[in-house]
Formats: C-alpha cells, structure tokens, sequence
C-alpha cells in the first residue's frame, strides 16, 4: 500500500464529512450525528496513520508538517471571560502580559499556554494601565487548563478561577454549568421540558459534569426546584469526547439581562 496515497485520502475523507457535519448542524440533527461519527472516525483514523509515519520517520522525509515540540507537561492554558454585568471593558495581565484585551461583558479571550506557575493578574480598564480595578496572584499547575472570570458588580469586583477538565470516556460529551449571575437565584439545569440534569447550583459556584450521549439538546434553566424557566437554551450541541461549560452571565432582574456563553473546555 502506498502509505503516503492511503494518508491523504483518509484525511480528504474526515475534511469531507466534517464539511457536510458543519453544513447539517442546524438543519438536520439527526444528518449532523451521522456526518459528525464518519468525521470523527476518519478523524482518528488520520490520527492513528500520522503516528505511524511518524515511527517510520515517514513525517519528516516525505516533508508532512512536524511541528517542533514543546513541554506541555510544564505549561498551564488560560482564557478569560468578562463575568461582571456593570463593569466597562476591560484589559486582563498576568505578570504584565495581556492575556484579555477589550473585553467587554460576555465576551472570552483566546486560550493561552504560559509556563506554569504563579501569576499576579491584573483586571483594568480598556487602554489603561495604572490602578486595576482588581489583582489577585493566581497559580497555573502545569498541564492544567483554566478560565477565569472577573465576576461580582464593579465594587466588589473579583476573580474567579475556575479548571477546565477536558477528558471525557471516549465516545461520549459532557457539560456542566457555571453559575455567574449575581442576583439571580439556585439553579437548575434541564432539557427543554423534560428531565433536570444538575440541580440546586447557587451562585458563584460550579457543578459537576453531566456526561451524555452526544446530541444537539435544547436546555433550559430553572429556577431550582421548581418548573419556573429562567432562560432557554436552544441547539447546544454536544459532540463526542468534547466537554463544554454553561456558564450564565446577566441579571435576572435588570440589564445586562440573564444569558448563557457555551465553550468547549
């Protein structure tokens, strides 16, 4: 077999039906799994070809992309969300370099990798750099995935560290939900209708993951023991060995009103 030839097209395949994946997603769920499995099993199969070539040495001869390594095991990853309902837009650093810029409310920064260890991080207003509006030092354990959220009113503004745990038994998603809004009551989880996923989440913690099936959910929030809806969530889809948190920003009563960021963790 030409190993080079049987390479390119099991990865022309994956690109393939990640394309049509991405095309029924919100047209046919049901087209989307079935797109999604084909992607994710050539997917893999890509994965396991490249490691092979890479044994034969095949990667660097027949000139396949081998980027250099780096330590991972001593690096930490950390993205930042905007959590605060009043606050203004903001400037995140850590150690004097801009992990966050402009971030205004709801919105998240791009994951970086740091080497892993202790960092002052410094909440300030957009373009400026005198007084924060917040610092707190926060370590990076090295291997570990973080987000951090600038939460509470701008008086009593805060951080919140929160690790991301992206492993997930093989096949299968996960989601959790994280409990940002600071006037808004405990906390349900549910589809739409139906079962309760998480319960009783107050406020500013973060629950345990559900581990589901993957699918496209329509879910909603309640208010925790009760039916009463507080938000929907509709099409948040849930792809296998993915993790995701919910995390619910806003004010129930007021503005910014009540709503949910979706990441992949």
């Amino acid at each position: 077999m030409d190993f080079k030839r049987e390479w390119k097209r099991v990865l022309e395949k994956a690109h393939m039906y990640g394309l049509l994946a991405e095309y029924y997603k919100y047209r046919d769920p049901d087209l989307f799994m079935h797109y999604y499995r084909k992607h994710y099993k050539y997917t893999k199969k890509v994965a396991g070809m490249t490691r092979q070539m890479r044994g034969r040495g095949t990667v660097a001869r027949e000139g396949f992309h081998n980027p250099q390594r780096q330590d991972e095991e001593q690096r930490g990853t950390i993205r930042v969300i905007h959590a605060s309902p009043d606050a203004p837009a903001v400037d995140v650093v850590a150690n004097g370099q801009t992990i966050g810029q402009n971030l205004a409310f709801g919105q998240v920064s791009e994951t970086l990798s740091l080497p892993a260890g202790s960092y002052q991080i410094g909440v300030y207003p957009r373009g400026q750099r005198g007084q924060p509006l917040y610092s707190e030092e926060v370590t990076l354990q090295p291997g570990r995935k973080y987000t951090i959220a600038a939460i509470n009113r701008l008086d009593d503004l805060n951080l919140q560290v929160i690790e991301d745990e992206p492993r997930v038994r093989e096949g299968m998603s996960k989601i959790r939900l994280v409990h940002l809004s600071v006037d808004a009551p405990p906390l349900d989880l549910a589809t739409d209708g139906g079962d309760v996923l998480l319960f009783n989440l107050t406020y500013p913690n973060v629950s345990e993951y559900y581990v589901s099936p993957p699918a496209i959910q329509d879910l909603e929030l309640r208010a925790a023991g009760s039916e009463r809806v507080l938000l929907e969530i509709p099409n948040v889809s849930l792809r296998p060995d993915s993790a995701y948190s919910i995390y619910v920003l806003g004010l129930s009563e007021g503005e910014p009103p009540l709503q949910a960021v979706v990441l992949q963790d």
